[in-house]
């Protein structure tokens, strides 16, 4: 038989069972093994906490990097705003367009293109006419000048084209036929660039 005695204030004793078991210390220690596990379950909640806690902060500060990031590409033409052209006539015209560009198509007419610059001689009767020794300076645009050297060995019109087109101006020599006149040879040079920025400059330097 047990038996049930009360102990203290608000405290219940059960006596040991006929067997002679400590029933009071079974409880006890089944109580501390729940106890245990709500401790360890709260500490498991409080970690669990603290890793959430965490990676809010992290997650604050990758969105915050994303911003400046996103920034500073706009600053920098990130190629992830970066606009493309196309030509349908890349020869005629090609086009650059900023990141400010709108999308679209556009069409216009070329009148006409640029022309490689032309520079001609005064008139000589024939293409083996005498012309003066000495030297001529050549130069396009704004690069590097080229003398051309007139000896007696080809002071005539076909000798300095010949010079003309061995060197390394770069020009192209001819001998032109105007059919008209008594002097109707004339020596055409031509860029071989187009445009403006290759315009042809002569420093006339035949002496005799």
């Amino acid at each position: 038989m047990s038996s049930i005695s009360s102990i203290g204030s608000g405290s219940i004793r059960v006596g040991g069972l006929g067997s002679g078991i400590d029933t009071e210390q079974l409880i006890q220690g089944m109580l501390a093994v729940q106890r245990a596990k709500v401790t360890s379950l709260q500490n498991n909640q409080s970690k669990i906490k603290e890793e959430q806690e965490a990676f809010k902060k992290v997650e604050s500060k990758l969105i915050d990097l994303q911003n400046q990031a996103e920034k500073l590409a706009k600053s920098f033409n990130s190629l992830f705003d970066a606009k493309s052209t196309s030509s349908t006539d890349s020869t005629v015209a090609t086009a650059v367009a900023s990141t400010s560009a709108v999308p679209g198509t556009y069409t216009f007419t070329v009148d006409s293109l640029a022309s490689a610059h032309q520079l001609a001689t005064q008139g000589f009767a024939d293409p083996d006419a005498e012309i003066m020794q000495g030297t001529i300076d050549l130069s396009v645009g704004s690069g590097t000048s080229t003398t051309i050297t007139i000896d007696s060995t080809n002071n005539t019109l076909q000798g300095l084209v010949d010079a003309i087109n061995r060197s390394d101006a770069p020009v192209m020599a001819s001998i032109l036929n105007t059919g008209s006149g008594a002097n109707p040879y004339k020596i055409l040079l031509t860029a071989e660039d187009t445009g403006a920025a290759n315009t042809i400059n002569i420093v006339n330097n035949l002496n005799q």
